[in-house]
C-alpha cells in the first residue's frame, strides 16, 4: 500500500489531466502554414479547406485557438485593423455647432486627415509643393 502511494505521488504520468490533449503537431503545422500562405483567409475558410483536403472535420474555433496560440499572437499583419481605419475615417466634431452644415475649413481638415491616413497606410511617398 505504501509503495503504491509513493509510486502515484512521484510518477510522471500522475499529473496529467484527463480529457482531450489538443490538436496534433501535424494539424497545428498545417493550419499555421495555410495562414502564412493565405494571410487573408479567416478561420472558417481554413477549417473548410482542411476538411476538403484531408477529410478531417475541424471546427473554426479550433483553428482560431491554434492561430492565436501558435502564429498570430501579437503579430501585426501589416495593415491597420478595421477599428483603427473606422476611427480615422469617422470623426465626430464636438465644436461644429448647430448651424446649417459643416464649415468649409472643417471639411478641408477632415479631407486632409483622411488622405494623410490613406497615404501613410499605403506607404506612399507624398511630396508637398
Amino acid at each position: 500500500m505504501c509503495e503504491q502511494k509513493y509510486r502515484m505521488l512521484f510518477s510522471p504520468n500522475h499529473n496529467r489531466k484527463p480529457g482531450p490533449k489538443g490538436p496534433s503537431a501535424e494539424l497545428v503545422h498545417v493550419v499555421v502554414e495555410m495562414k502564412q500562405r493565405n494571410p487573408r483567409w479567416g478561420c472558417p475558410r481554413i477549417a473548410e479547406q482542411i476538411t476538403l483536403a484531408f477529410n478531417l472535420a475541424i471546427d473554426k474555433d479550433v483553428v482560431r485557438r491554434i492561430l492565436t496560440h501558435h502564429h498570430w499572437l501579437g503579430q501585426s499583419p501589416g495593415w491597420p485593423s478595421w477599428l483603427t481605419f473606422l476611427g480615422h475615417m469617422i470623426r465626430i466634431e464636438t465644436k461644429a455647432g448647430h448651424g446649417a452644415g459643416k464649415p468649409i475649413s472643417k471639411i478641408i481638415d477632415q479631407a486632409a486627415d483622411e488622405w494623410a491616413f490613406v497615404a501613410h497606410n499605403l506607404k506612399m511617398n507624398v511630396e508637398l509643393h
